[in-house]
């Protein structure tokens, strides 16, 4: 049978500034360029029990390549790429979050999420596969965020799929 696969890796924790800045490392693992989409939400995590004046109302979302360089950076979903979220299963419920939709070669990349104007809350980073038949993987997310307790605390989070999710 064939063994389930990462379709969607992520993380909720406590968005501050500087050095506290949530930043997700993925890995993708394969022999051809992988299709993802990526996601920084906040205000959409409303719908999910966080409480309305704790999340980060507008994130800006940056990725990084496996020597630290800059691929993309979206600050409000509707300002770059829109035609390729529009639409999806991707499009945030809330037009200040954002989203990256990329095709990636093999390799270690980082996610990094941020407040707007250094603002600060409780934001998700996503990872989704936006082809699971190519011949690469979503392998493994880490996340370096503020540890804190009580609501808000890091949650790691993921979806297996495939023809024998098992």
């Amino acid at each position: 049978p064939t063994p389930a696969q990462l379709l969607n890796i992520s993380t909720r924790a406590r968005v501050g500034t500087d050095d506290n800045v949530m930043i997700g490392g993925f890995i993708i693992r394969g022999n051809a360029n992988k299709p993802v989409v990526l996601r920084a939400l906040g205000p959409s995590l409303t719908s999910m029990s966080v409480p309305a004046n704790a999340v980060l109302l507008d994130p800006v979302l940056s990725l990084h390549g496996p020597n630290g360089e800059l691929i993309l950076r979206n600050d409000n979903w509707k300002d770059d790429q829109r035609p390729l979220i529009e639409g999806t299963i991707y499009q945030p419920a809330d037009d200040r979050e954002s989203v990256i939709v990329a095709t990636l070669m093999p390799a270690s990349y980082t996610a990094i999420v941020m407040g707007k104007d250094r603002t600060t809350g409780i934001g998700i980073v996503e990872v989704y596969d936006n082809d699971p038949a190519v011949d690469a993987q979503l392998m493994n997310i880490s996340t370096r965020g503020l540890v804190v307790s009580g609501d808000e605390t890091i949650i790691g989070g993921f979806i297996l799929g495939g023809p024998n999710p098992g």
